[in-house]
């Protein structure tokens, strides 16, 4: 690593500046001692001891400081789909961007994996608000990787002293809550601590562990969602039965998965749930013989964590050999962003898995942003139309893009799917621009196992569509 130049060595006293100068700062014990060996940029431990001078130092002239958590939002998925040494040169380029932008005065380390902190005196609310919204805009412009460009974002927390805290500990864990606030929002956002947060981070702290013992304790369940033709004889009849988990936790009832996933993606909880949510769908799918849901499918979500970490071709065929299924009747779904993250990684695992005969989705297709030339390349059966496409398609401009992801789709020999259909018109529509399949409320919402079967018996043969409605 070469030599960083003085001026950026945030948080370094003249003293120890001073014994730096004449010596290569990469290979100085002192200086790895205090810095980050990937950025250069202080780390945790030389942040909070200058950090804890800076209070003293505020204290004493009765000024305020402001502590800056920044936590990069889904860059997990970077490493997931395009390896860790593409995150590495993301990380990088997030230091140099950050060291850009701030005061020599002040401040900024990395704390570790994708948490970068700042700390600013001379700050109240309103100059801490405008550095933050300055450190927003750093992530406007694509980070570079190689030929590809990468859009992020971040979630920033603030803390103030001495309002909210006079000590290190205290004010780090305040930028810590906030930053979580912020991220609930949406990302690409800060947040100030308030009082109240300390609450709801209690709150997500026991969900997590709340989480943890649920999976152990078996406490979650599969519901299930057809996905019916929508011409031919068997119109109205599922081909496809997609595996939506919940999880009945105790006290507070039956919970969406909106609730739980995002906390199980974060902390990689989400490995050992799919594992139990695939070998669940095999099993109850291996019951549906000699019943109307025979022919069809069961069709099973998997991680962006599942797909590139862990072994998904051995725990697919333990997971058809334990339920006495054949591949044929698995359909694994995935995200965009997953398959197209890492073209040829993701052509290799998918390979793999149509050699085994389960069939493989695109889930969400139109929500990211697709390399066409890759989509082209890789082995899939089937894509499913983002649901808010659908959703939007009669009064929200939105049939475009619909007609032209199912145009696609059929071009490059897939099915489609349509998501979020909830009215016979949207049904219809859809029939006549040549969609396959459709799922949504018009046709069932999702159902306990039983109740899926007595739908099946009473309900699938008598659904009739008009295919002759045109947009």
């Amino acid at each position: 690593m070469p030599t960083r130049p003085i001026r950026h060595q945030q948080g370094l006293s003249i003293r120890v500046a001073q014994e730096l100068r004449g010596h290569d700062a990469a290979t100085c014990p002192k200086y790895e001692a205090g810095h980050d060996a990937l950025t250069g940029l202080p780390n945790r431990t030389l942040f909070q001891d200058r950090l804890r001078q800076m209070l003293v130092l505020a204290a004493r002239q009765g000024g305020q400081s402001a502590v800056f958590f920044l936590d990069l939002n889904r860059f997990k998925h970077i490493n997931d789909t395009l390896g860790h040494s593409a995150g590495d040169i993301v990380l990088r380029q997030v230091a140099l961007r950050l060291e850009g932008m701030i005061r020599e005065s002040d401040l900024l380390a990395r704390l570790g994996g994708d948490e970068f902190t700042l700390a600013a005196s001379n700050l109240d609310e309103l100059g801490a608000a405008r550095l933050a919204e300055k450190v927003l805009q750093a992530f406007a412009a694509p980070f570079t990787v190689g030929h590809a460009e990468l859009y992020l974002t971040a979630s920033l927390g603030i803390t103030l002293s001495p309002r909210d805290g006079r000590d290190v500990d205290t004010m780090q864990r305040q930028a810590d809550v906030a930053m979580y606030r912020a991220k609930g929002r949406g990302g690409n956002a800060f947040e100030f601590f308030r009082p109240e947060m300390n609450e709801r981070a209690m709150e997500r702290l026991q969900l997590e562990n709340d989480l943890r013992r649920g999976i152990e304790r078996g406490e979650f369940v599969l519901h299930f969602q057809p996905e019916v033709r929508l011409s031919g004889e068997l119109a109205g009849r599922p081909a496809s039965i997609e595996a939506l988990v919940r999880w009945r936790r105790p006290t507070r009832g039956l919970l969406p998965p909106s609730v739980f996933i995002p906390i199980a993606e974060e902390t990689g909880l989400i490995v050992r749930l799919g594992g139990w949510i695939l070998g669940e769908a095999c099993r109850v799918a291996a019951t549906w013989r000699g019943t109307a849901l025979e022919s069809a499918r069961v069709a099973v979500n998997v991680s962006a964590l599942q797909f590139t970490r862990s072994d998904l071709r051995g725990a697919v065929q333990e997971a058809l050999s334990s339920a006495g299924l054949g591949a044929e009747s698995l359909e694994l779904e995935l995200s965009e962003s997953t398959v197209m993250g890492d073209g040829q990684g993701s052509a290799l695992i998918l390979t793999s898995l149509r050699e085994l005969g389960v069939h493989v989705a695109v889930d969400d297709f139109g929500a990211g942003y697709s390399n066409l030339r890759y989509l082209q390349r890789l082995p899939l059966d089937t894509l499913k139309v983002e649901g808010s496409f659908v959703k939007d398609m009669l009064d929200g401009g939105s049939l475009p893009l619909v007609q032209a992801v199912i145009a696609l789709g059929r071009s490059l020999g897939l099915q489609v799917v349509a998501e979020w259909v909830e009215t016979r018109e949207q049904a219809d529509v859809l029939a006549s621009l040549g969609c396959d399949l459709a799922q949504g409320f018009h046709f069932a919402r999702p159902l306990p196992a039983e109740q899926l079967l007595e739908w099946a018996r009473n309900n699938a043969e008598n659904m009739v569509l008009d295919t002759t409605v045109r947009p």
